[in-house]
């Protein structure tokens, strides 16, 4: 199951599209998930402005299979794991579903709430940080990445 899951996952990712249709409420984002050894994935965020040198997020992540699906296990780049940030995927309707487990997930001091669904050449993540039940920042609406290159 996991190898499956990182075959659709491993590469880089960009809404260079929906960016362009709708500039004015899409930045225009560039993902990339590849293997660093050791079982684990490099997930990195940046905007193309900026380039992949000045990420806005990255951390290290491992995947083991449980009874309820895929834990995708979140580790900082300095080895300390967050597992109040762990998601949960599980496949659905031919497609890769996944979620943040709980509401403990503290980022930028708002509680995280993340959604996203995966299949071959589309990806589509929802971010968004609540504070006293208020969105405080990210989005209500999905991005919608496209594969950049194959691998």
């Amino acid at each position: 199951m996991i190898n499956e899951f990182l075959n659709c996952l491993v590469g880089r990712w960009t809404n260079q599209n929906q960016a362009y249709s709708n500039p004015s409420k899409y930045a225009w984002i560039l993902v990339s998930w590849e293997p660093v050894g050791n079982d684990k994935y490099l997930s990195k965020q940046w905007y193309h402005y900026e380039g992949e040198t000045k990420p806005y997020a990255q951390r290290y992540n491992i995947f083991t299979e449980t009874e309820s699906g895929i834990l995708v296990q979140n580790w900082s780049l300095d080895g300390i794991r967050n597992d109040k940030c762990d998601q949960i995927v599980t496949f659905v309707d031919d497609k890769w579903k996944g979620k943040n487990i709980g509401n403990e997930c503290i980022i930028r001091n708002a509680v995280l709430h993340s959604e996203f669904e995966l299949s071959q050449n589309q990806l589509l993540t929802r971010d968004a940080g609540y504070a006293d039940d208020k969105l405080v920042w990210g989005s209500k609406d999905y991005y919608q990445f496209g594969r950049l290159a194959q691998r």
